[in-house]
């Protein structure tokens, strides 16, 4: 039942948890001085004082009808206990929806149209700086918001991924490879520096350093040398750096590949 009741007859829930920050309630009290209107009060018979009516729900309205010096409020009555009570208070202020982003932008464009961004800013909660945002945006031209075509010389720069597929002994040799030419350089160079070929150190260079260092070191073979595998020369080169670490006392311990 909507009914009008005296201001001084309204009693706040001591038990009410909805708290609106100084900024917002400037902007609620800002639409109810402007505009004259706001959603009713919901209110219910107070349970110890004769006459008068506890707040359920509006208690920010009512904090900024009282500024505003207003005598009377609209208010929906209820007839509800004490444990009803404590249930509304706990859901009335909390459910609610959230904005479609798309919709809650199109609708804050469609109030810009026309104003300036101070006007509507000093109303809605939004922030001034989303809703300048906005209005900028609509002011674009859609060929403004599109890329312009790249030349030819940027388009070169730009890093492209590379997908394809390898059985499992496969992907180990050509990491293998790549593993010995970014260790055959100077920190510097990337894997996919070493497979695109831009590396002053070949894969066949590698393979050739691992080969002359595996002759040396076959003393015992009896019969005809072979070229290792990138398995074995990987593992003749990692041993070779591990040897110069620990003669050298660095004794680090080496950072696993991502």
């Amino acid at each position: 039942m909507l009914r009008e009741i005296d201001l001084r007859m309204l009693v706040p829930n001591p038990e009410q948890t909805n708290h609106m920050d100084a900024e917002l309630l400037l902007k609620l009290r800002r639409h109810i001085e402007q505009t004259g209107r706001y959603e009713p009060l919901t209110v219910r018979p107070h349970s110890t004082e004769k006459g008068k009516f506890q707040v359920i729900n509006g208690h920010n309205r009512l904090r900024v009808l009282r500024a505003l010096a207003h005598k009377s409020a609209f208010c929906i009555v209820w007839d509800i206990d004490d444990e009803q009570t404590r249930l509304y208070l706990g859901t009335l202020n909390q459910l609610s929806g959230d904005d479609v982003p798309e919709r809650r932008s199109l609708l804050v464009e469609t109030l810009l149209h026309g104003r300036s961004v101070d006007e509507p800013s000093a109303l809605l909660p939004d922030r001034k700086s989303y809703l300048a945002e906005l209005e900028r945006l609509a002011r674009l031209e859609l060929d403004d918001l599109l890329p312009s075509e790249p030349t030819e010389e940027s388009a070169s720069g730009v890093p492209v991924i590379l997908e394809f597929m390898l059985d499992e002994t496969a992907a180990t040799e050509i990491n293998l490879a790549l593993d010995l030419i970014v260790n055959a350089g100077d920190g510097t160079l990337s894997r996919g520096q070493a497979l695109c070929g831009s590396s002053p150190v070949s894969i066949s260079h590698v393979a050739d350093q691992m080969w002359s260092k595996s002759q040396r070191v076959q003393t015992n073979t009896t019969g005809p040398l072979r070229a290792p595998s990138f398995a074995e020369a990987r593992a003749a080169h990692m041993a070779r750096r591990g040897a110069l670490s620990r003669s050298a006392g660095a004794g680090c311990e080496q950072t696993p590949r991502e």
